[in-house]
């Protein structure tokens, strides 16, 4: 049984539907790279990550990649479980619509930095 379309829905209503759809999608996505960061393979793999992305990437860039690799190397560790913590806290907020303004800027930053 189709569920009842309601006529009084309003052009804005759909908006809203449709951006918590997306907010849920992409807290979807976060949720499966928040999990993927929680696996053993990570850790092993989490500088040579940062190493092949930095292959292949336009001279400019070298430098940031660099200094990443410079500031990571010394400190696994902890870069892995800052990684974990917030793409968890990214993909819970997301899918539970908290603090929506802040988790979308982090969310943002977070991606210019991966």
């Amino acid at each position: 049984m189709a569920p009842e379309v309601r006529q009084d829905a309003t052009p804005s209503t759909w908006l809203i539907v449709i951006a918590s759809g997306v907010r849920a999608a992409f807290g979807v996505i976060w949720a499966v790279d928040a999990y993927l960061t929680w696996q053993p393979a990570f850790v092993d793999h989490y500088v040579g990550y940062l190493q092949n992305a930095a292959k292949g990437q336009p001279g400019w860039l070298h430098p940031w990649f660099a200094f990443w690799l410079a500031i990571v190397a010394p400190h696994v560790g902890l870069f892995v479980w800052l990684t974990r913590i917030i793409e968890t806290l990214i993909a819970l907020g997301l899918l539970f619509g908290l603090a929506r303004k802040w988790v979308y800027i982090a969310g943002g930053l977070f991606s210019l930095l991966i």
